[in-house]
């Protein structure tokens, strides 16, 4: 059974022309040279995508964490960067909307997306593309300033795939310790009906409504 064909964005010869360019070649020079040191680089805000990429494509086997100043800047550098590599290897950790001194819980689909970013990094599931090995995580300060609590990356999700077998009950009871709430309509992320024999949930991070009929 051959292996699918890697994904690649829509940019990717573009990075492969500029890594092959001096430029790119003296970048992968300077930074790996300076491993486990710093290499400071100076570059305009435009080649940041680019360069990170020719990184990546260096050293597949490591991880970048590109650091930014906002979220607008990271969710733009995601976005430049899955036109360049393959799409699936890079996420964006989010940071919490809410300040630690507020009394305010923060969104459902902002823990989600955080958990799922640690999961993938602790436990990489090659064989599910929303759970495989990351490449780039891109965060903005905030997030990566925030503290976190240890053992999060160990958080087995919640997952169902066409095919699985399990106790209806079994499922719902894993959705709540996950911090579901339970409830007779589905209309915000992080929640979970089971009306007779049906269950309808909505996923925390990402993806449509989901719903399951049991037979028998």
């Amino acid at each position: 059974m051959t292996a699918p064909p890697v994904t690649m964005g829509s940019l990717a010869p573009l990075r492969a022309d500029w890594s092959a360019r001096a430029t790119g070649a003296r970048l992968v020079t300077a930074v790996t040279e300076a491993r486990p040191l710093r290499a400071d680089v100076t570059m305009s805000p435009g080649t940041r995508a680019i360069a990170l990429a020719t990184l990546i494509a260096a050293d597949p086997s490591s991880t970048v964490l590109a650091v930014t100043a906002t979220t607008r800047e990271a969710e733009d550098l995601a976005a430049a960067l899955r036109e360049l590599v393959d799409p699936d290897v890079v996420d964006i950790f989010p940071s919490w909307e809410t300040l630690p001194h507020e009394r305010l819980s923060p969104r459902s689909d902002t823990v989600g997306r955080r958990l799922a970013v640690l999961r993938r990094l602790t436990h990489p599931d090659p064989d599910d593309a929303a759970y495989g090995p990351l490449q780039v995580v891109v965060a903005p300060i905030r997030a990566v300033m925030q503290p976190l609590a240890p053992g999060l990356g160990d958080l087995e999700p919640v997952a169902l795939r066409p095919g699985d077998e399990r106790p209806l009950d079994e499922v719902v009871e894993a959705l709540a310790a996950a911090a579901y709430s339970r409830t007779d309509m589905v209309e915000r992320r992080g929640r979970v009906r089971r009306p007779g024999r049906d269950h309808r949930r909505l996923p925390a991070h990402r993806g449509p409504p989901a719903a399951r009929r049991v037979l028998g």
